[in-house]
Order: C-alpha cells, then structure tokens, then sequence
C-alpha cells in the first residue's frame, strides 16, 4: 500500500510518524508523512524544544501531495487542537484513499493532552473513518463514561463499532495485572477481547506503533490484524530499549530483534505473550 501518515514528528525516539514509518516500510508499505507538530522528542522528556504546525501549515503540506500521489490507506495520530482535527477531516475528504485509521489521540492514564472541544470535534470526525484505536480512557471520553474492567472494553467497543460505522480497537485498559484490547469489526456479530501482562517499563509510542500495524495487516481481517499487532508490540516491550531517560525509554525498532518481532507478528514464538480471552 502507498499510505500517507499524519502525525506529531520528533527528532529524536519512536513516537507518532516516527514510530510508524520504519515499520510499516519493513512490511513493503510506501509512506509519505506530514507532521503536525515536530519536537525534539516525545513529551515525556525533561526538555523538549520545537514547535506546533498550524491547521494551515500542515493543509499546505498536504496540498502540495493532493493530485500528484494516489494513497490506498490514510493514518492519523496526535493532532493539536479543535481546528487542526477540522483540518484533519478536510485532507482526509479531499485525499484519494482507500481506508483510514484514525487513532483519536487525547490522552491516556486519566490525562487529556487536549482541550475538552477537540473531544466533540473526534465525535463529528470517526464517522469519515474506516478504523478507530482509542485507548481505554480516550473511548471512554468519546463513550462519555469510564472503561475500567474487561467487560466495559468489550462493551465499548462494540458501541463505538455502532455509534460510528467503523472497525473499533479498544485499547490499554487497565484491569487486575494485565492490560485488555478489545475489537469490532463492522458489522459483525462478536467483539473479541485480547489480554497481555502489564509490564513495568515505560515505554514510549507503542500505541502509535500498534495503529500502524493493524494499518498494515488489517487486509488479513480486523482481529488478525489485532493479534499480529499486538504480538509484535509485545514482544518489542521485552526486549532492551533503544534508549533510556528520566520519564521513560524508546522502543528498539531497528535491531534484528527489532525489525523480527515487527515482520514476525503472526509467529508463534511472538504470539505466546498474548491471551485471548473472548
């Protein structure tokens, strides 16, 4: 597929395109990106220098792609504020696409990173995608209420399948030691609901990783894709980070073990760290 990626950009670590574009190219995908904001690392670090691309910017940058490229996949993550979701939802109408995952990025861990009205903008905005992969607390905002339990990721997610006619990922939600994600596809008839330990380190970008992933694989079926995903991402989490710093550490994508466990994902091997559950 030709994909077009919108998303923050940092310089430095695996976060937003940067953590999208490597993998998705180690699985024979072309990618353009187009950051919306570009830092020189993910926020979590002490220090972080840079600046946010304006709802103009980043619609100037993709009209310079309108007309000369044709993308068969559209993906977006983290972008800043209620207009620039606007400007979002304009690319996506006027870009030639195939299907669109859009991970409404707004918080985690009880935390928004955006203004309240960027939630009602992502109610207006789900309805033009494909897929959606809300973490726990971000579908709970769309939902309007908190998933806490195994049940309540199900139950999200086949509402957020309904409400918005897409392919829904619920994932990250927190219950007992091990972390859920739960699924919809369109139309269908179960929701099915995966479960991986929760593990200690901090790492940073694996649910921008995770969204490429099921981008990718997602031609093999939604739940195939989740679990390929899923267990690519898992096994990368327990393998040395590239990197360390104080609020965290990046995910080692380029190493043998690295590049593996993304080509890999539908090998046993990998798949021992997940449990299905429904």
């Amino acid at each position: 597929m030709r994909i077009l990626s919108i998303q923050s950009g940092v310089a430095h670590g695996y976060v937003g395109n940067r953590a999208a574009t490597f993998p998705l190219q180690l699985l024979h995908h072309e990618v353009d990106v187009v950051n919306t904001v570009q830092l020189s690392s993910s926020t979590a670090y002490p220090r972080v220098q840079g600046f946010v691309l304006s709802p103009e910017q980043v619609e100037q940058v993709a009209a310079g792609l309108e007309g000369e490229q044709h993308y068969d996949a559209l993906l977006s993550g983290y972008v800043p504020g209620r207009d620039g979701v606007r400007a979002l939802g304009r690319i996506a109408q006027r870009v030639s696409k195939g299907m669109w995952l859009l991970d409404p990025v707004m918080g985690d861990h009880g935390r928004m990173y955006v203004d309240q009205d960027v939630v009602e903008e992502y109610r207006l905005l789900c309805h033009q995608a494909d897929i959606i992969t809300p973490n726990g607390y971000e579908a709970g905002l769309l939902l309007k209420r908190t998933l806490a339990t195994v049940e309540e990721a199900a139950r999200g997610a086949e509402e957020l399948s309904r409400m918005f006619g897409v392919d829904a990922v619920v994932t990250s939600v927190e219950a007992d030691t091990r972390i859920y994600i739960a699924g919809r596809q369109r139309d269908a008839d179960a929701t099915f609901v995966y479960a991986v330990q929760r593990q200690e380190a901090n790492f940073q970008g694996t649910g921008d990783l995770f969204s490429a992933l099921v981008l990718a694989h997602r031609s093999e079926g939604l739940e195939a894709a989740v679990v390929k995903s899923l267990a690519s991402v898992a096994h990368i989490i327990r393998q040395p980070p590239s990197s360390v710093f104080a609020g965290g550490m990046e995910m080692d994508l380029v190493s043998p073990a690295g590049q593996e466990a993304i080509a890999l994902g539908d090998h046993v091997s990998l798949q021992r760290y997940i449990e299905k559950i429904s």
